[in-house]
């Protein structure tokens, strides 16, 4: 197995959750306000989008982890494993800057 890759799997995974979470406390914390909660509604769509890349990044790191694991048996799904592992983290960057799009002033 490649440990660098399955590291960079699990933390793919670990730092998507940890978002998720933490968006889901900024929304609360957003909600309890009249004019934050009115911005928040006017941009569903784009929210909308946030939580589907949000997702999509958590969907793809545990697909390339259970891709890592069973790579110790056929090394393309390893290769395949370490291309969806990029590809969660491409889809949490832009999450992440969609989400701050819809929060700044």
């Amino acid at each position: 197995m490649n440990p660098i890759g399955l590291i960079r799997s699990l933390a793919v995974l670990a730092l998507s959750i940890i978002t998720l979470c933490y968006t889901y406390k900024v929304m609360v914390g957003l909600g309890r306000e009249d004019l934050a909660a009115g911005r928040i509604f006017l941009k569903e769509k784009t929210l909308l989008r946030v939580l589907t890349g949000f997702f999509l990044s958590i969907f793809l790191a545990l697909m390339s982890n259970i891709l890592f694991c069973l790579g110790r048996f056929t090394p393309i799904y390893r290769d395949i494993g370490r291309y969806i592992a990029d590809l969660g983290l491409i889809a949490l960057l832009y999450a992440i800057y969609l989400l701050y799009g819809v929060i700044k002033k």
